[in-house]
């Protein structure tokens, strides 16, 4: 049975004044989170999970095609959804991974103050990407992180080789995991360059390298690892000019054998044309 004023409720609450309802999709061993602020004296924070499922094969054992699984954790504890025994439903309800159903539910009574992950993992999409509903209450959700390269400099190690120094930061509204710098030179991945966590408003800088450049330029990308269009920084890096073949300096000693072999041959030459005359 459907409450339908709550239904209602729940859609005029979405982003009046903070966002309730989240449409996304996920591929398969994809996770996608969303932070929430739980503030003290919180009755209760609920997340639902639903999805439309791809047909499955008749009299199949599990009818479920794409499963996707949801949780919610305060960084000490996960918490998984509601679940019936189908071979008894008339059960008490426990809580554990849900592998046969396309609507799961967490719920937290009187959760503790503080910030909470809601985790969407595709578990199982072998016909994806499977778009999905979330609805979260309770809480004020915090944005989610947004990971932008800030700074990219070059330094040259030598004549032909150079470093890369670049700064990227977490310019979002919630901490960010673990990740990858991608560097590419000349349309080719070169590196990926570990980043340890960001919290927000939190930058990490390393140099990496050196790298040749090939002449008579390089075309240097440095992205961040995520999605967006607005994080990476590129540019156009000039090789050095090829140091013209420098000549030895003669030795007091090659000088006067030079100017010996020189009057030899001038004298010989001297001779020549007499004898012609």
């Amino acid at each position: 049975m459907i409450n339908v004023p709550d239904v209602a409720d729940v859609i005029r609450a979405d982003n009046n004044p903070v966002q309730t309802i989240f449409e996304e999709q996920v591929n398969n061993g994809e996770v996608k989170t969303i932070h929430v602020n739980i503030m003290p004296g919180t009755a209760e924070l609920k997340a639902i999970l639903v999805w439309t499922d791809e047909p499955g094969a008749v009299a199949a054992a599990v009818e479920l095609v794409n499963d996707l699984d949801l949780t919610v954790s305060d960084g000490i504890t996960t918490f998984n959804p509601w679940l019936l025994d189908p071979g008894n439903p008339c059960n008490p309800a426990t809580t554990g991974v849900d592998s046969i159903n396309n609507v799961e539910q967490v719920v937290i009574d009187t959760p503790a103050a503080g910030t909470y992950t809601v985790v969407v993992n595709g578990t199982s999409v072998p016909d994806g990407p499977q778009p999905y509903t979330l609805i979260v209450t309770g809480g004020s959700p915090l944005g989610q992180p947004d990971l932008v390269v800030t700074e990219k400099s070059e330094e040259w190690v030598n004549d032909t080789h150079y470093n890369v120094t670049y700064t990227v930061c977490n310019i979002g509204g919630a901490p960010a995991g673990e990740s990858n710098t991608i560097i590419t030179i000349d349309g080719v991945d070169v590196l990926e360059d570990p980043v340890p966590a960001l919290g927000v408003d939190k930058c990490y800088t390393n140099i990496v390298g050196p790298f040749e450049c090939t002449a008579p330029s390089d075309k240097i990308v440095v992205c961040a690892d995520n999605d967006e269009m607005n994080n990476c920084m590129e540019n156009v890096l000039e090789c050095p000019a090829p140091a013209p073949a420098r000549v030895p300096a003669l030795t007091p000693i090659g000088l006067i054998a030079l100017v010996g072999l020189l009057s030899v041959i001038t004298a010989m030459s001297i001779k020549t044309r007499k004898r012609m005359g």
